[in-house]
């Protein structure tokens, strides 16, 4: 039975998705290959979990992996994309020549090559092909695994240059969310039932976004809480009224 009240305030959730199922394996496989050059692909569109699943997974290790977001600012600059690593292993002040960065980059990860070094959005780095080399001489040397994270150009990307996607050990899809998760969320994060009927319209709403997902979320939190009754309870009703108050999350989908 849900809760007479709703949450006053969205809670910090982790759903154990499907996508993240996966990601769990292939993680623990790639562990499976100690000293040996490999990298992995986590592949998916935008808001489907990519980044949220590996900063909790960074978390929830005994040893803090080095994670480093990609910017559009290094797409032209070897030498930023090298400091940025540096950043990314806690070197305070990287050095202002890329040969200088690289070794000491190299020097940490040959140090901890148990240690995956995590790159997120890195399909923003496809015009920046030394950018991968860079990154492929790092796992080759060194023998620590890389994992890179993006959207589908980043598949793209690692078959192009046959040298890399040879030693791409593990690739797992991150794919849409499910009914399921959306009605888990709404109970995890907000103390709300989502009844079926509204969470199947929900889920072809937000065509499986889990950024349009916590947006209704929000919306439904906030129609809840001005109920007289029923207040832990989304009817489908109730959805439709929070989401005439949104934009639609893509071109013809419905509210």
């Amino acid at each position: 039975m849900p809760e007479t009240e709703p949450f006053k305030e969205l809670q910090p959730v982790f759903i154990n998705t499907r996508n993240v199922g996966r990601a769990k394996v292939a993680m623990n496989a790639l562990a499976l290959m100690p000293h040996k050059p490999r990298f992995a692909a986590f592949i998916g569109r935008a808001g489907v979990g990519k980044s949220y699943w590996a900063t909790t997974y960074i978390a929830q290790q005994p040893e803090l992996s080095p994670y480093l977001k990609c910017q559009w600012v290094w797409v032209n600059s070897e030498l930023e994309f090298a400091r940025a690593l540096c950043r990314a292993f806690n070197i305070k002040e990287p050095p202002k020549r890329k040969v200088a960065c690289y070794q000491l980059i190299l020097d940490e990860m040959t140090a901890r090559p148990h240690l995956p070094l995590f790159i997120d959005d890195f399909h923003r780095m496809k015009r920046s092909p030394g950018h991968l080399e860079i990154l492929r001489d790092l796992t080759e040397i060194s023998g620590a695994p890389i994992v890179l994270i993006g959207e589908e150009p980043l598949k793209d990307i690692l078959t192009a240059q046959t040298q890399v996607w040879s030693r791409t050990k593990q690739t797992v899809e991150f794919k849409p969310n499910e009914v399921a998760d959306a009605v888990m969320l709404f109970e995890k994060a907000a103390g709300l039932h989502l009844e079926m009927e509204a969470a199947v319209h929900l889920h072809d709403w937000t065509t499986g976004d889990f950024r349009f997902l916590e947006n209704a979320l929000a919306g439904c939190l906030q129609k809840a809480q001005g109920k007289t009754k029923d207040r832990t309870v989304i009817t489908l009703e109730d959805l439709k009224a929070v989401l005439k108050t949104m934009l639609a999350p893509r071109v013809g989908g419905r509210k």
